[in-house]
């Protein structure tokens, strides 16, 4: 069957060291949630986990459930996302207006 990310991180036959496992905090969410255009399948109400599998030892089962979970979370859109940062990712010749002035007293 296919592994749990914790039954893959302690197995150490199948991996030798996970490089990177962050959550999202609340300032990069709001941040990614407000330059997305409020698209809803950019990112869910959950929080993200990434993790760099670009060192792993894993065997072909558990990189093909790695990338069926990717897909069915959207990671690319996700990342896209993160790329552009706070440019309209749909048409990146139009950047996102200024924020309005701050009143005057």
């Amino acid at each position: 069957g296919h592994l749990r990310l914790h039954e893959l991180c302690q197995d150490t036959d199948r991996v030798s060291s996970l490089v990177a496992v962050h959550t999202t905090d609340d300032a990069a969410y709001t941040r990614i949630s407000s330059s997305s255009n409020n698209d809803p399948t950019i990112i869910g109400s959950n929080r993200i986990l990434i993790a760099d599998v670009s060192r792993q030892r894993m065997t072909l089962d558990t990189l093909n459930h790695l990338l069926r979970l990717a897909s069915a979370r959207d990671v690319r859109s996700f990342i896209r996302t993160l790329a552009w940062g706070k440019n309209d990712r749909k048409n990146p010749t139009v950047a996102m207006p200024p924020p309005p002035p701050p009143p005057t007293p």
